[in-house]
């Protein structure tokens, strides 16, 4: 028969987007002594190709959080399976270290173009949603801000970027605007 046990990190007996949980199943059995155990193949329910170890153990880390129904299938030497399933419920990891990106300078009249980077787990879903703040007013929730400053000044920009969990990460950045620069005409 197949057994399968969750190592949790946690107490509470959940996981968390990005970080490996330990699946055991060790304390399955063949159904005689005649036939050992061959491999076990897992399928983690997210999408992911499943698994095949000869092995009882192996780590898996789930990109999204949510409810995964976890199978395993232990086959013994004659190709017999027998399956077993657990859920696992996996939590939100938010976004961290937004850096805004763009030029520090531009000159009065001119449009800033700034874009946000953050790190995220790998395969964890686009941001949900961004609010551009310009000296604590909202200007922009869209990914990329484009904004033409109304005075000669140095202004402080920020971002905050959510996730699909509405866990956010915030960065600021200081821009000055400068006078524009003379011209020559033709």
């Amino acid at each position: 028969f197949a057994r399968v046990r969750v190592v949790y990190e946690d107490p509470e007996q959940v996981g968390y987007e990005g970080v490996p949980l330990t699946f055991d199943a060790s304390d399955s059995e063949a159904g005689s002594d005649t036939d050992p155990l061959a491999t076990y193949v897992w399928d983690f329910g997210d999408g992911s190709d499943p698994v095949e170890t000869p092995v009882p153990t192996i780590q898996h880390a789930f990109p999204d959080q949510g409810l995964y129904n976890v199978t395993l299938f232990v086959v013994d030497s004659d190709g017999s399976r027998v399956s077993t399933d657990v859920a696992v419920t996996i939590r939100n990891v938010g976004p961290r270290n937004a850096r805004i990106v763009g030029a520090n300078q531009v000159e009065i009249g001119e449009e800033a173009r700034l874009s946000v980077e953050y790190d995220d787990v790998e395969g964890d879903a686009v941001p949900n949603r961004t609010i551009w703040s310009v000296d604590g007013e909202v200007v922009s929730e869209d990914l990329v801000l484009t904004y033409a400053f109304p005075a000669i000044d140095t202004y402080e920009v920020s971002v905050e970027v959510f996730d699909d969990g509405d866990e956010s990460t915030t960065a600021t950045f200081e821009i000055e605007v400068t006078a524009a620069a003379p011209r020559i005409q033709d």
